[in-house]
């Protein structure tokens, strides 16, 4: 399918304070979170390359132990394999693309956010 509408893919409550949506193509991931202020995405790595684009908001990245405040129009990006984590300092929209497809969360395997 060509055309998604984001309002029409189910949003997944990942925790209390983050609410995910995502949409698989053949070779990557397309995910857009919802962070209110104080949500965490625990220190983790995939094998996954990734690109966050910040819509709105505030967030401190932490990327191999060097850390980075992105805001709204900034793009951060995560190497695959390098260990990253994530903490909102405002609610916050992003949108994340990554390749390969994120086998880890169609099996289950995405604790770290939960």
């Amino acid at each position: 399918m060509p055309l998604y509408r984001l309002s029409n893919i189910k949003g997944e409550e990942v925790n209390a304070l983050t609410t995910r949506r995502y949409i698989n193509g053949e070779r990557m991931t397309l995910a857009q979170f919802m962070f209110k202020k104080g949500a965490k995405v625990k220190r983790h790595a995939h094998i996954n390359e990734q690109f966050s684009i910040i819509l709105t908001g505030r967030l401190r990245f932490r990327i191999n132990n060097e850390e980075y405040i992105a805001e709204a129009g900034d793009v951060v990006h995560v190497p695959s394999n390098m260990e990253h984590e994530v903490e909102a300092l405002e609610d916050s929209i992003v949108v994340d693309v990554y390749s390969p497809i994120r086998e880890d969360w169609l099996k289950g395997e995405d604790k770290y956010l939960r």
